[in-house]
């Protein structure tokens, strides 16, 4: 393969990285009847169940989509047994009443077949995954129902599974109208509270090994300026448990906390649990005298007493038998270290010497490892694995509406690769600088290997908004390669690093310049989407992955706001983007609101530019912006598309330099809805967008070479949309 058919699939690989997925309709049909992960008929039942079903559909939107964004962070949350994933996730952990809950679950399997064949009952969808949640609504309990049959589902090795949330449930007599009524409902929505929601993901393998899966996530619905005499109702699980598992080869590690928040000096229940889920009965393991699981906390306790795993000891002193599918427990046990010329010295050997874990006030984020290989002698198999979990020592346990200014993290996984992006906390306030990190991850079969990316560095930053309205922070390539060797489980951790462009026209520019260049990322008051993006190979060479993680932090100089939930009021109707970014393109979409009102204008905004500067580029569209408009709630949907005679145009370009476009109807290429108008030009009216009711997609495209017409030059593609809703009033 040339390098030229190589740099095009990279730039398909990359456009492709803004996706779309349009929603569709579902039907589902339940039978009141709860069954296990495999259907087998069971005998007769002395009581019948009395079913009220309705289903949700929720149109789920990628990372790089398009639509509003949500109100702070998105909620998210994985579980595994052996080689299967559980994933919940809302596009938002905070939702006003009446508003549309977004929330939707994926089944992946990650084992070492080319696909993973399961028997299971039919649950949301026909799915292995079925949805609940645990808080009675309007009287009654939304606990999912199984449907009475015999599925068999085939799940492609890293390929996700996924199952829009879906209303179900069984009772022995009928529940109350008021919740029957928001049963039948469309949608989901939910009333004031904290909500703890969970998928349940129940299956067979080929009949022979079993699965159960649980992952929970909690909501809140509240008022944006809720009334101190009317408080979100009170949540019956407000201090839910903390666990995290990882696996390598035929060994799984969990750890767990019973619950997130302590009182100081109160006994810190955790415990680390590894299984053997291999082919053999048993097998010995030979390890450190120090544990078979180890633990530490990754803060020092009291400023000055390290609690590692950094000092275990290097002996093979242990060997231990465990047999596969058995969990072996352990509590957690402290090593670690303390200067003993310390004035509190005798405090801190006591502290070591109890074998209760009690800790002061603060964030703690502990962690348990377990190792052991051939480095022990004999035939021990090999594993690494680590663990971590966060909890809270506060003075007062938060109240389970409360939000004290929490870390915010996202996870991609691709293959044998995870991103993870990272702020130390949700809330800041301006000027301030932003702790953010990014960390990529190795979890293949080799123990070392080498990947080609961007000479940028494996990780590459970005802010969705403009910087001051002006600065686009983003990836910059110069279409040059690097490479990086990693080893297996260990981490490369980056912090974010700045690299943008702005107009050297701006009256600002010398201010945009100070701040690009500036170590610390701080930014001014709103509500900001920062990204890590990691992709490879560079030009053909290395293992091939794509990946991308997206947070949401807010900035406001409320000192009544922290903690408590981030209530950035002024962005109540702020604009809506949609991007694209292959490193030295890039294409933003703007709408000026999420909502309009009918006859009102709709306010769009395109803009793109190139990091490396041409003389002349060929445009394969003109006006250089394609749209498309579609209308998401359409029923009976009509579709009409133009081909202009003009497929490429010589555009004098300036490096750096952004091009503004003014959109109009020469841009339209197609359109789908209920009524189309007789021509383009109809849907403008003094030069401006006008649609009818509606809720509508607009997506914008641009492609070209960099080269004039009729010459060789490399190409590029990128698209990317925006969803807005046109109403009849606006409230």
């Amino acid at each position: 393969m040339n390098d030229d058919q190589v740099l095009r699939d990279r730039l398909a690989n990359l456009a492709a990285a803004v996706p779309v997925r349009p929603s569709s309709p579902m039907a589902m049909v339940r039978r009141p009847v709860r069954l296990g992960p495999a259907f087998r008929p069971a005998s007769g039942r002395s009581w019948v169940l009395v079913a009220l079903v309705a289903t949700l559909l929720v149109a789920a939107v990628g990372i790089l989509g398009s639509g509003s964004q949500p109100a702070y962070g998105p909620v998210v949350e994985t579980v595994r047994q052996g080689d299967f994933e559980l994933t919940i996730r809302s596009a938002k952990g905070l939702y006003a009443p009446g508003e549309p809950i977004n929330i939707e679950a994926s089944l992946t399997y990650r084992g070492t077949e080319a696909e993973a064949h399961v028997i299971h009952a039919g649950g949301a969808a026909s799915s292995p995954i079925n949805f609940l949640i645990r808080e009675p609504i309007f009287g009654a309990t939304l606990d999912g129902i199984w449907e009475a049959s015999r599925n068999r589902t085939s799940l492609t090795r890293g390929v996700a599974l996924d199952v829009p949330f879906a209303k179900s449930g069984g009772w022995q007599s009928p529940p109350p109208e008021e919740f029957q009524t928001w049963l039948a409902a469309p949608g989901l929505q939910l009333p004031s509270g904290t909500w703890h929601v969970a998928a349940i993901a129940e299956f067979s393998v080929d009949d022979v090994q079993e699965f159960k899966l649980e992952a929970e996530i909690a909501i809140t619905v509240e008022s944006p300026t809720p009334s101190p005499t009317d408080p979100p109702a009170p949540t019956e699980r407000a201090n839910p448990e903390q666990s995290t598992t990882v696996r390598d080869g035929d060994f799984e590690l969990t750890l767990r906390s019973d619950k997130t928040y302590y009182l100081p000096d109160e006994p810190i229940d955790v415990t680390g649990t590894l299984t053997y889920l291999g082919t053999e009965d048993i097998v010995t393991v030979n390890h450190s005298s120090t544990g078979l699981v180890r633990f530490g906390v990754r803060e020092p306790i009291f400023g000055v007493v390290e609690l590692t795993t950094r000092y275990d000891l290097a002996d093979c002193g242990k060997r231990t038998d465990i047999e596969r599918g058995a969990p072996v427990e352990q509590p957690f046990g402290k090593t670690g270290i303390f200067p003993s010329d310390h004035p509190e010295a005798e405090a801190f050997r006591a502290f070591m010497k109890d074998p209760v874990l009690r800790l002061p006030t603060g964030t703690w984020h502990i962690y348990a490892k377990a190792g052991f290989g051939p480095v022990c002698g004999g035939s021990s198999p090999a594993a690494s694995l680590e663990a971590e979990i966060t909890i809270e020592v506060e003075a007062v346990v938060p109240a389970p509406t409360e939000i004290a200014n929490p870390t915010q993290s996202a996870t991609a996984r691709d293959g044998d690769f995870e991103l993870t992006l990272r702020s130390d906390k949700t809330h800041y306030a301006p000027n301030v600088p932003i702790d953010v990190s990014a960390t990529l991850t190795y979890h293949g079969g080799s123990q070392t290997v080498e990947i080609t990316h961007d000479s940028g560095g494996p990780i590459l930053f970005g802010i969705r908004e403009k910087v001051f309205g002006a600065i686009q922070v983003g990836g910059i390539s110069r279409l040059v390669c690097g490479s990086t060797t990693m080893s297996r489980d260990d981490p490369i951790v980056k912090r974010f690093r700045k690299s943008g462009s702005f107009s050297n026209e701006h009256p600002d520019a010398d201010m945009h310049q100070a701040w690009i260049a500036d170590p610390e990322l701080r930014l001014p008051e709103g509500t900001w989407h920062l990204y890590a993006a990691s992709s490879g190979p560079c030009l053909g060479g290395g293992p091939t992955y794509n990946l991308m993680a997206e947070i949401e932090i807010v900035v406001d100089d409320d000192p009544a706001a922290t903690p408590g939930h981030p209530t950035p009021t002024e962005w109540a109707d702020k604009p809506v983007y949609g991007g694209a970014d292959i490193g030295w393109v890039v294409l933003q979409l703007k709408s000026t609101h999420a909502r309009y009102e009918a006859g009102e204008p709709v306010e769009l905004e395109a803009s793109y530019w190139f990091a490396d500067g041409k003389p002349l580029v060929a445009s394969h569209f003109y006006p250089e912006v394609a749209l498309s408009i579609e209308q998401l709630d359409a029923i009976d949907p009509q579709t009409r598309t133009i081909i202009y005679d003009s497929d490429c145009v010589d555009l004098g370009m300036v490096e750096g330099a952004e091009r503004l476009l003014v959109l109009g109807p020469g841009n339209v290429t197609s359109m789908s809805a209920d009524l189309l108008p007789p021509d383009f030009e109809d849907l403008f009216v003094d030069g401006t967008l006008r649609l009818p009711v509606g809720r509508w997609r607009i997506s914008a495209s641009v492609e070209g070479t960099f080269a004039a017409c009729g010459e060789r030059g490399d190409p590029y593609a990128l698209a990317t949309a925006v969803e807005i809703e046109v109403v009849e009033h606006l409230p």
